[in-house]
């Protein structure tokens, strides 16, 4: 390397583009440093459940584990699934115990990650809150793994991954059935049992994640390897941790998203909320708001907050494109030809609460349609 550099380019002896990989490393160019998490969703057009969508969406995610890292002992920064209550295959299992399966759309599903010594615990505490709905708790079912699938550290940390099979009555069914599943969740958390994850909580949908890399999801869940895994859409994500250590609880999809990137606001975004909710007001819970407290999770990562907010406006009754409209705007304020209405959206909700601020990729779903969207620095 010439020891003046600016004596060398002005001499016009190499232009700056052919002198610069001089200096760069053979394998490597900075120009080139793109990577971040992988996400993405596929859906059936024609809204049918199906295994090969199902088989689509692992293929998909094993496609982005270069998208991820892994530590020396080969432990992945973690990775996962968001898709449709198997409905098939949980009914089967039922059937396998004896235990008549509820009819399609009163099947709810809690997937929870508990540590071995509060298990038993754990399980009375989510039994109480499920029966406090008014709903009731069918089975336990402990997941089918593969453990030659983790690493070292992944192994050391493995939670014991249940799914909380639960039937509501006949009158219960619909956006009322989501809103039960989710203050029986907000009941468990309060409860701090600790070592206790509820990873997915609805009557719609299911999360399988784990600490472990892209391609070893279908090889770890042995239920995305059964024909009776049925599913129209999925949400998929390959986490790359850049400020947080890999943990079970924060791999992703989270309960209604997959979300890659950084939220530089979220320390303004996340005090905001807080004071909110002390003069919150809402029709759709009446009387129950306490039950909804609090709003954010404590120790989330960013995206687990931006999750948490996700998941409360739509059980609050926005439909998914308002929500992300509210917490994720478009830039708005200098776009010289944005009609009158979408103007007027857009200033009527400024004022409601400020923009969860990337840049940042989602995609997102409330159990019935999907959204994909960058925020306006992406």
């Amino acid at each position: 390397m010439p020891s003046d550099t600016s004596k060398f380019l002005a001499e016009g002896s190499v232009t700056y583009d052919a002198w610069l990989p001089m200096w760069s490393p053979p394998l490597y160019d900075a120009r080139f440093e793109h990577d971040a998490c992988g996400v993405g969703f596929v859906a059936a057009r024609d809204l049918a459940p199906s295994h090969r969508l199902a088989r689509l969406a692992v293929d998909c995610l094993t496609r982005l584990e270069h998208r991820g890292a892994r530590a020396a002992d080969g432990t992945g920064d973690g990775a996962g699934i968001l898709t449709e209550i198997p409905y098939e295959l949980l009914a089967r299992e039922l059937d396998i115990r004896r235990l008549a399966p509820p009819a399609k759309g009163h099947l709810g599903v809690m997937a929870a990650f508990l540590r071995p010594a509060q298990a038993e615990r754990a399980r009375g505490v989510i039994t109480a809150a499920v029966a406090a709905e008014e709903l009731n708790v069918l089975w336990f079912r402990t997941v089918p793994i593969h453990t030659a699938a983790l690493g070292r550290r992944a192994l050391e940390s493995l939670p014991i991954i249940e799914q909380v099979l639960i039937a509501a009555p006949e009158s219960v069914h619909g956006i009322e059935f989501e809103r039960r599943m989710f203050l029986a969740r907000k009941a468990v958390e309060r409860a701090a049992v600790p070592g206790v994850d509820i990873i997915s909580s609805s009557a719609r949908t299911v999360v399988y994640k784990g600490l472990f890399h892209a391609s070893h999801v279908a090889d770890f869940f042995w239920d995305l390897a059964d024909t009776d895994f049925r599913t129209s859409f999925a949400i998929f994500h390959q986490r790359y941790s850049t400020n947080t250590l890999p943990s079970w609880e924060i791999a992703q999809p989270f309960r209604t998203l997959a979300h890659n990137g950084e939220i530089n606001t979220i320390a303004s975004n996340r005090s905001w909320t807080y004071a909110r909710e002390r003069v919150a007001t809402s029709s759709a819970w009446g009387d129950r708001l306490a039950d909804v407290t609090p709003f954010l999770q404590p120790d989330q990562s960013d995206s687990g907050t931006l999750d948490n907010m996700f998941e409360l406006l739509l059980l609050s009754g926005r439909s998914l494109t308002h929500v992300k409209e509210l917490l994720i705007p478009a830039a708005w304020e200098n776009v010289v030809d944005l009609s009158p209405e979408r103007r007027a959206f857009a200033e009527y909700h400024a004022f409601l609460t400020e923009p969860w601020d990337g840049p940042a990729a989602v995609a997102a779903t409330d159990g019935i349609s999907l959204v994909s969207f960058v925020d306006r620095n992406g």
